[in-house]
């Protein structure tokens, strides 16, 4: 399949869990920036999440949303979040999103997009018949994780109990139906000779009516039965009934197994109704979420809700995706998610599973054999693969732990899991495995309470290097927006060489004019990509940006703005030296380049450079002119910003998918230790150390990071 191919399916596949762009950063004051909306994930065609500043008035909120024929809609659980679910006119939703991102009384709007189950989508195959017998010998998925041993000693307990946040669940079937949760608030008499659970009323003044076994978001009925499949064999993997007789045997023996139907028949849902799960399941008790689920898309109101669940004490397990290379999707991306990864039976990871700095676990996730509903055989059993089925394992695991009494928070549980884990690939973390597979026996062992604590998390996390591997050197990083010292000032190279790049998606090799010393590193010659970085590595035609550290090509790069760039009918890539000896600086320059566009409805013009000092060994990205008919992606909010050393480990990142993280008339400056760094105006916002993200130990350390989300197809 050539390149430009495979661009077009990934741009019109709206199935496939694909990297997106971030949410908008909101500016300091005022109205928030123009919206960018993923080109990858739908959304529905009549709904919008908005967020109005805090003291707007309800008759400013109505006012606001008049303006665009828009009327809020009550949804008490997501106004927790402090959002607020919007219908506009059917077809409106990107004029709705512009013109109230422009309104001073509002704070963030975004579309609802729609979540689906994650699973690959050619893999599932539903068995021929229904087992008669004990379905043991069809699971290799617990022997692998050490479940034969850890039963020796821990099975269990009712006490806790895992939401299934999903398709729903076969309310009826024969190895889930005795583990299935219920309120208590719904259940038994009622004082008027009636039944809870039936008899009409808001028992337990939640604001549904008889949920006495769940709830279904996509319906909004009290009945969460799974009408997919997806869900079904989720809960199996996590939860089934077992030495019961029949089927499966579950990763716990006796938590019990929460419904929450997000996702409708047709596996997809929107983030309100995920978000909307996450809250009621946190609110009805839920020890640990279970997220196979997932969009491309990020959402604010999806973070707020994995967030939500984690501050209530709930620990948060999801699928990373299955359609590597792309990044991790979310919620599995977000801080405080646990992302799994997606082994075989021979314990390597499956090449389709999504990986990035945030995995943090790998699990049996190809070809598991498990509970499973059809409208043809109703209740059965059959086999899917997916990080989808990975993460159930993970959840009963985790479950586990949590019933056992130095267990008692999310962050316990994460640091016994990770710390414990069997390495499957390079040593120590990595972004493919995580920490490895999880090891349930050695885990329930584990001294939470004498451990090293996990940091407490306060932004998107990103591992903590260890000594041998950290980074020689150390960088700073400072911008013309925050220092005085660091002014723009364009050194044009439009009068050098001429790179001939007039292709999309190509590299010239160049040999620097002097050594340049990069991590420490002497460099003598490097790649230019059309795709606006420069690496010393050995590939420079990646198109599709990645977070920093991303571990796979493009390595070893400087990147001022990595994105899928167009130089067959516009632009130019220019080098030229400048300055003598000692003080030469070599400018590579992106001279009018466009952004890909595969139905050409976006214009853009872009010029910037990279400039590499001999002396300092600095390295300056400078922006003289940045446009597009889609502002946002001029300005960063599809780009990555920022350099990554050798062996994809680490680096450090100005942006990644942030809009308005770069503009024109802006110079960003990367300083090693080794250079004084440029004086600063104390009266001035102060740009602190740039983050680096580098090869982790056990225990992860939080830095700031955007990411987009995924919820709802089946199989991830």
């Amino acid at each position: 399949m050539t390149l430009r191919l495979r661009k077009l399916l990934l741009a019109v596949s709206v199935l496939a869990v694909l990297a997106g762009a971030a949410a908008p950063r909101l500016t300091a004051r005022g109205a928030a920036p123009a919206v960018t909306i993923s080109a990858t994930n739908p959304y529905s065609p009549t709904e919008i999440i908005v967020r109005f500043r805090p003291g707007t008035s309800a008759q400013a909120m109505t006012q606001s949303l008049a303006a665009e024929g828009a009327q809020r809609q009550a949804d008490p659980l997501l106004a927790k979040l402090g959002y607020t679910l919007v219908k506009v006119p059917n077809g409106q939703v990107v004029e709705a999103l512009n013109a109230l991102s422009q309104d001073p009384n509002v704070e963030k709007a975004e579309p609802n997009y729609l979540r689906g189950v994650v699973e690959d989508g050619d893999a599932r195959r539903v068995a021929d018949t229904i087992p008669t017998d004990p379905s043991w010998g069809n699971q290799y998925g617990p022997v692998h994780i050490q479940g034969p041993e850890v039963w020796d000693i821990l099975t269990g307990t009712s006490a806790v109990v895992i939401a299934i946040i999903d398709t729903g669940v076969d309310l009826m079937h024969p190895d889930l139906s005795a583990k299935l949760w219920t309120n208590p608030g719904e259940m038994g008499p009622d004082g008027l000779g009636g039944d809870k659970s039936n008899n009409g009323l808001d028992d337990d003044s939640d604001g549904d009516i008889d949920d006495w076994r769940g709830w279904d978001f996509s319906s909004n009925d009290n009945n969460p039965q799974d009408a997919h499949g997806h869900g079904t064999h989720v809960a199996g993997i996590a939860g089934a009934a077992t030495n019961n007789g029949a089927g499966i045997a579950g990763m716990n023996w006796n938590a019990r197994l929460m419904p929450v139907r997000v996702l409708a028949a047709n596996g997809y849902g929107t983030d309100t109704q995920v978000a909307d799960g996450i809250v009621w399941a946190t609110d009805h008790g839920a020890t640990i979420i279970n997220l196979s689920l997932g969009g491309s898309a990020g959402a604010a109101v999806l973070e707020a809700a994995v967030d939500y669940a984690y501050n209530h004490g709930v620990l948060v397990v999801a699928a990373a995706g299955n359609t590597a290379p792309n990044p991790v999707i979310f919620p599995a991306a977000y801080e405080h998610a646990l992302a799994i990864a997606n082994t075989n039976s021979s314990d390597n990871r499956n090449s389709s599973s999504n990986y990035g700095p945030e995995v943090d676990l790998s699990a049996p996730g190809t070809s598991i054999y498990s509970t499973y509903w059809t409208i043809v055989q109703g209740s059965t059993y059959g086999t899917l693969t997916g990080t989808s089925m990975a993460t159930p394992h993970v959840a009963g695991v985790a479950a586990l732990l949590a019933g056992l009494p130095q267990f008692n928070t999310p962050d316990k549980i994460r640091v016994a899991l990770e710390s414990t884990a069997l390495d499957i690939d390079v040593p120590g973390w990595d972004q493919k495995t995580g920490y490895g597979l999880i090891q349930a026996y050695d885990a329930a062992l584990f001294d939470a309470d004498n451990a090293t604590p996990t940091a407490t998390p306060t932004v998107t996390r990103t591992p903590t290097a260890t000594p041998t591997t950290a980074p020689p050197v150390q960088y700073s990083r400072e911008t013309s927006d925050t220092c005085t010292g660091v002014s723009y000032a364009w050194q044009s190279a439009a009068g050098g060489t001429d790179l001939n790049l007039h292709v999309d998606d190509g590299a010239a090799a160049i040999t620097l004019p002097f050594p340049f010393t990069f991590n420490g590193q002497a460099k003598t010659s490097a790649l230019v990509s059309t795709n606006g970085y420069l690496t010393f590595g050995s590939s420079g035609t990646t198109f599709s940006n990645q977070a920093i550290p991303y571990g796979n090509v493009p390595d070893d790069f400087i990147a001022p703005f990595w994105d899928d760039l167009d130089l067959r009918v516009q632009g130019a890539v220019f080098s030229q030296t400048l300055g003598s000896t000692p003080d030469r600086r070599l400018v590579v320059e992106w001279n009018n380049v466009k952004r890909y566009s595969s139905s050409g409805a976006e214009l853009s013009g872009l010029t910037l450079q990279a400039v590499l000092f001999e002396s300092s060994n600095n390295i300056l990205f400078q922006y003289q002119s940045l446009t597009s008919t889609v502002a946002a992606n001029a300005t960063g909010g599809t780009a990555t910003v920022g350099i990554e050393f050798a062996g994809g480990a680490s680096g450090y990142q100005h942006s990644f998918n942030t809009a308005g993280s770069v503009h024109a008339g802006l110079a960003i400056l990367f300083t090693p230790e080794t250079a004084p760094g440029p004086m600063c105006d104390p009266t001035s916002t102060p740009t602190t150390t740039a983050t680096v993200t580098q090869t982790p130990t056990i225990t992860p350390t939080p830095v700031a990071r955007i990411f987009f989300p995924v919820v709802g197809q089946v199989g991830h």
